[in-house]
């Protein structure tokens, strides 16, 4: 056990006079040469992440209630305009039935009896004995019921079959209305879904984009909103494709801000440029960076940041090094990178600094 101890405290010894000779020799060296200013081209820049999904996603909804009898597609599956998705299966409800029938029979009675009146009302009027605006009346009545009594037997038959005989698009089934790439089915066959009507949201039969455009969506402070312009291009970073680049182009700042851990933050989109191939699928939900350009100087007077310090006020100064002692001189500083750092004033090419 002692010498294990022994061995580790010699080890131990060893690494700290490592660290400390590599100090002291960084020292020295700028004591002895010091470093210049140098003129750099200084990029500051946001990361911002971010995720990727369709620019075009539509949610198909039945038009009735029912039960899934049979569904066409999977998610991956392509589909096109007017592509068969899913057929329902239409639970009859009794009551609502019943009460159709009974409307049903109510105007057809009404239907006949407008019928036979237009019929008699007919002759007299080609034998002058009544008036046109008269026979005009009775024919309008005889009308709206036969219309009546067509838009309720129309009912009864949405209500039994689920959809009209005769019609090309039937209501029990459901079409895709753009084309794309089919994302989601939530419910399975034999499930029961709900119609999309003005009181009801309705059930998601499927979810159907086209991956052929796709968008950046972001969220960015306040004090970077400044520096977003519509129509402004900058490069998007997506991790599941290799870290490839795309170039994107914001379209979309939203005007009102969420509160996020006490910093107000802005969602904004950028539609990416690129096609859509066997070799390369960008995929909806995909994580991705958004690099934003805040500011860019064209080569300016600059130092590393890790030679910049700052006294109790905030102002930032610099050591130089004169004939090997150490000078403090206050400088103003500029745009910065994280690693570089502008020097707007109090230095020149041929100063030289030490930590």
């Amino acid at each position: 056990m002692k010498s294990k101890a022994i061995i580790f405290l010699i080890v131990f010894i060893g690494v700290l006079s490592a660290f400390a000779f590599k100090k002291n020799q960084k020292e020295d060296r700028l004591k002895n040469k010091g470093i210049h200013p140098y003129y750099s081209i200084i990029k500051h820049e946001r990361k911002l992440s971010g995720y990727i999904e369709p620019m075009k996603e539509i949610h198909l909804k039945p038009q009735i209630s029912g039960v899934i009898e049979k569904i066409y597609i999977r998610p991956g599956h392509h589909v096109k305009v007017g592509d068969l998705v899913a057929t329902l299966k239409v639970i009859i409800d009794p009551l609502s039935l019943e009460d159709a029938e009974n409307r049903m029979r109510l105007v057809k009675d009404n239907y006949n009896l407008a019928k036979a009146d237009l019929e008699r009302n007919k002759k007299l009027f080609q034998a002058g004995a009544i008036s046109e605006s008269t026979f005009q009346k009775i024919e309008n009545e005889e009308k709206k019921y036969r219309q009546e009594l067509y838009s309720i037997k129309r009912k009864i038959q949405l209500i039994k079959k689920g959809h009209i005989d005769g019609e090309k698009q039937v209501s029990n089934h459901v079409y895709s209305t753009i084309s794309g790439v089919v994302l989601d089915i939530p419910f399975k066959e034999g499930s029961y879904v709900i119609e999309t009507n003005t009181f009801n949201e309705g059930s998601t039969i499927a979810t159907v984009a086209d991956m052929n455009k796709m968008l950046f969506k972001g969220l960015i402070s306040e004090n970077d909103i400044q520096y977003l312009k519509e129509g402004m291009h900058f490069p998007i970073f997506i991790g599941a494709t290799g870290n490839q680049v795309f170039d994107a182009i914001l379209t979309y700042i939203s005007p009102k801000g969420k509160l996020i851990n006490g910093i107000s933050k802005f969602e904004f989109e950028a539609l990416i440029q690129y096609e859509q191939n066997q070799k390369l699928v960008i995929r909806s939900g995909y994580s991705a960076i958004a690099n934003i350009l805040i500011e860019e100087t064209d080569s300016v007077l600059a130092i590393k940041e890790e030679m910049l310090f700052f006294d109790e006020k905030d102002q930032t100064f610099v050591y130089l090094n004169i004939e090997g002692e150490k000078e403090k001189r206050y400088v103003e500083v500029g745009v910065s990178n994280g690693i570089e750092i502008e020097i707007k004033n109090g230095l020149t090419e041929t100063s030289l600094l030490r930590l």
